[in-house]
């Protein structure tokens, strides 16, 4: 039987995108303006990243060079001088935000939880300092073992760079080289894998895979699993329909989605 909870959980992640996306419009860094039914998606690509950067608590400067980066590189503009601000505005929303984001990876174990962080640490380099000494124990409970990653485990979440580079020690002393598959899409598999092997609630996850798809890392591979990531949506949407019967047959849909996306990704192991 699911859980009364994921109804609210799918709620949450859609709300928290709309409230991202109003705040993107606010700001109307390119001057479109708003217009329902035309350019309304104008500024989509950018919803996942954001959320995932907030939900880890990277700081406002990690924040800012994302959206430089993202400005130039897909928007193919300077960052206007009003970036900073927006970023500091993004902020001051997310954290009044009470009780913010149900975990994503409440469902998860230690060694599956180190390894996601380390697939982001090679993805997006933006693992947030506070969360690596959380991780390291992670690392440790799952049975790794290096000095760096023990220290780690005892470290203060304050330490930010010396967080970062006791992990790219332990990662090194460990043999945890950058992966030859693309790391986004290690993510996605292993989110797959917990969704077929019954570790991860398929409702819980079928918005994430959406939104990981709107905004895919580089590459050929991860680009033609957007749209297989899309289907995902309307999934987790008919998860919040009352009905258990139905919550159920959305259930085993996601399930069959998942097995196919997993039959056409074929990573290796994850």
């Amino acid at each position: 039987m699911l859980s009364g909870s994921l109804n609210g959980v799918n709620a949450d992640l859609r709300r928290t995108g709309r409230e991202i996306r109003d705040l993107l419009w606010e700001w109307d860094f390119l001057g479109v303006g708003f217009a329902r039914g035309s350019n309304e998606d104008e500024y989509d690509c950018l919803e996942w990243r954001l959320y995932q950067r907030l939900k880890d608590r990277c700081t406002s400067e990690e924040i800012k060079s994302l959206l430089d980066a993202e400005l130039r590189n897909h928007f193919g503009i300077e960052p206007p001088g009003s970036t900073a601000i927006f970023v500091e505005k993004l902020l001051v929303w997310w954290e009044s935000r009470a009780g913010d984001q149900a975990g994503d990876s409440a469902d998860d174990t230690p060694q599956q939880r180190f390894e996601e962080a380390e697939d982001r640490w090679w993805l997006e380099g933006c693992v947030p300092s506070e969360l690596l000494p959380a991780i390291a124990t992670d690392g440790l409970v799952a049975g790794m073992d290096s000095r760096p990653l023990r220290v780690l485990a005892g470290n203060r979440p304050s330490d930010a760079d010396e967080n970062r580079r006791l992990f790219a020690q332990a990662l090194e002393e460990l043999g945890r080289v950058p992966p030859v598959v693309d790391p986004f899409l290690r993510i996605v598999s292993r989110v797959v894998d917990g969704i077929l092997h019954g570790r991860i609630e398929p409702c819980r996850r079928a918005h994430r895979l959406y939104w990981m798809g709107s905004e895919p890392a580089s590459g050929e591979a991860s680009t033609r699993l957007a749209k297989q990531l899309s289907a995902f949506a309307v999934l987790a949407d008919e998860c919040e329909q009352p009905a258990l019967d139905l919550r159920a047959s959305v259930q085993a849909e996601i399930i069959e989605k998942a097995r196919t996306l997993a039959e056409s990704l074929n990573p290796g192991p994850v």
